[in-house]
C-alpha cells in the first residue's frame, strides 16, 4: 500500500516534476560551468524537500484524505508515506549534486572530494531537518495555515547568521567538521520523533 500511496504523490508532482528536472539540469550545468555548485546544490536539495508539501496541498484541496479514509488505507500509512517520499527526494537531489559536484571537480580542478561530499552531507541534513519540522505543523494547521510557518523556519537559520556576525561570533573550521560529525545522527533523531509527533495527530484528526 505504501508503494501505491507513493506512485500517486509521484504522479501529482509529474507536470511539476518535469519543470523541477529541467531547472535543476540548467541549474547543475550552469553551477558546473561557472564553478559554483555549492551555491545551486543546496538549493535543489531544499526545494526537493518541499515537494511532499505540494502533495499534502494538493490531497488538502482535492480532499482526497477523507476519499483514502473510505478504503483500507490506515492513517499510518498516510502520514509515514509522506515521510518516506520526502527523504528519497532529498536524497535523490543529494546523489544528483553529488554527480553535479563530482563533474565539477573533473572538470574545473578545484574542490576536492571530501569537501564536496561533507558539504552535500550536510545539506541533505538541513533537507531533513526542514521536513521534520515543516509536516508536524502541516499536520496540525493545513498547508494553508503553515505557510507562515515556513517562512519563520527558513527566516531563523538567516537572522542566526547575521545576529552571530553582528556579535562578531565566528564558527571555526574545527566546530563545522564536529557539527557534520553528528548532523547525520541528530538528523535521523528528529525525523523519528516527527514522524511520531505527526502520527499521533493525524490520528486524532477530523475530517
Amino acid at each position: 500500500m505504501l508503494k501505491g500511496l507513493i506512485l500517486k504523490d509521484l504522479l501529482v508532482l509529474k507536470q511539476q516534476g518535469k519543470i523541477l528536472l529541467v531547472m535543476m539540469v540548467f541549474y547543475m550545468v550552469l553551477g558546473v560551468a561557472m564553478d559554483m555548485t555549492n551555491v545551486f546544490i543546496p538549493m535543489m536539495v531544499m526545494v526537493s524537500s518541499m515537494l511532499p508539501v505540494t502533495c499534502m496541498a494538493y490531497d488538502e484541496r482535492s480532499q482526497w484524505e477523507r476519499y483514502a479514509l473510505t478504503i483500507p488505507v490506515s492513517r499510518t500509512k498516510i502520514v509515514v508515506e509522506k515521510y518516506l517520499l520526502g527523504l528519497a527526494l532529498v536524497a535523490v537531489a543529494g546523489l544528483l549534486g553529488v554527480a553535479g559536484g563530482g563533474v565539477s571537480i573533473l572538470m574545473n580542478g578545484s574542490g576536492d572530494w571530501a569537501e564536496l561530499l561533507g558539504s552535500i552531507g550536510g545539506v541533505t541534513c538541513v533537507g531533513v531537518y526542514f521536513l521534520s519540522f515543516m509536516l508536524p505543523i502541516i499536520y496540525k494547521l493545513g498547508t494553508e495555515k503553515a505557510r507562515i510557518a515556513m517562512i519563520v523556519i527558513f527566516l531563523i537559520p538567516t537572522l542566526l547568521v547575521v545576529l552571530g556576525s553582528k556579535l562578531g561570533l565566528s564558527v571555526s573550521e574545527e566546530m563545522v567538521i564536529q557539527l557534520l560529525k553528528i548532523a547525520p545522527a541528530a538528523a535521523l533523531v528528529l525525523f523519528l520523533l516527527s514522524m511520531a509527533v505527526s502520527l499521533s495527530i493525524y490520528k486524532k484528526k477530523e475530517f
